[in-house]
């Protein structure tokens, strides 16, 4: 069973790593809306 809270602390980290500042920003931002997106589609 996954709790609620370890799907956010997931997505929180997963959002981190987007903010790498190693990434070019049009990449980061990119990256995130991808990552946001998927979770909201895996949320339908």
């Amino acid at each position: 069973m996954v709790l609620s809270t370890e799907l956010q602390d997931d997505l929180l980290r997963m959002l981190f790593l987007c903010a790498d500042p190693d990434i070019p920003y049009d990449s980061q931002l990119a990256l995130a809306l991808k990552t946001l997106e998927g979770e909201l589609e895996h949320e339908r």
